[in-house]
């Protein structure tokens, strides 16, 4: 018994799948990998934020300024893009430098910097910042007053001592930078358990996508 031959066009069907995925892949563009440093931050409470990056990409090219996008988080309000200055410098040994600089004071116990970069890189980095109390500063000595004549008189009892101002200004400015830590510390907790929850999320959706995609294989193989 002679079986049926497959049809021509249809033996050809897999080589032409074949190549129109090859002919996708080559004509994607390849991503890029960029080194981000560490952040170099100047973060004290009540003043403005000088923060500096290190950028370096795989090749040694030039990244572009217009690739970046850059957002910064004080507390709980995103600070406005125009109360931001951006700038990205050359070092001369094939790395930039990003710096970041606020024109207000920082208010929050925190801040959180988050830096994309487009353009083929395809790569984002979270900067979680701990804004540091101010150092507490002694009043400024007043100038000499004239010296006063002391007349005789009689002796009285000592009169009870007057507590100094400027130690308990000291002592009140210690428990407010205490409260300020605390409440960045429980801050940034919360941070934290929020990113896992998202990180499970994001591995649970990738889980379901990959079954979803295996199943739908498997049936049009079936088919």
């Amino acid at each position: 018994m002679r079986h049926p031959t497959a049809h021509p066009a249809t033996r050809s069907w897999p080589r032409a799948r074949l190549a129109l995925a090859v002919a996708l892949l080559s004509a994607a563009p390849l991503a890029h990998a960029v080194m981000l440093g560490d952040a170099q931050a100047q973060a004290v409470l009540g003043r403005p934020l000088h923060l500096h990056i290190a950028l370096r990409s795989d090749d040694g090219g030039a990244i572009d300024a217009g690739c970046l996008k850059v957002q910064l988080d004080s507390g709980d309000s995103q600070v406005p893009a125009s109360q931001l200055h951006i700038a990205l410098r050359a070092l001369g040994d094939g790395t930039q430098e990003l710096s970041v600089d606020t024109t207000r004071a920082l208010l929050e116990p925190f801040a959180v910097l988050t830096v994309k970069l487009a353009c083929g890189y395809q790569i984002a980095r979270t900067y979680t910042l701990l804004v540091n109390p101010q150092t507490p500063e002694r009043a400024p000595q007043s100038g000499q007053s004239a010296p006063l004549v002391v007349l005789p008189q009689a002796a009285q009892a000592p009169s009870p001592q007057q507590p100094d101002a400027t130690v308990a200004r000291e002592q009140e400015q210690a428990q407010q930078q205490a409260r300020a830590r605390a409440a960045a510390r429980r801050r940034l907790e919360q941070l934290r358990r929020e990113r896992i929850a998202r990180e499970r999320r994001a591995a649970l959706e990738r889980r379901l996508r990959a079954q979803r995609a295996l199943r739908l294989a498997h049936a049009r193989h079936v088919a």
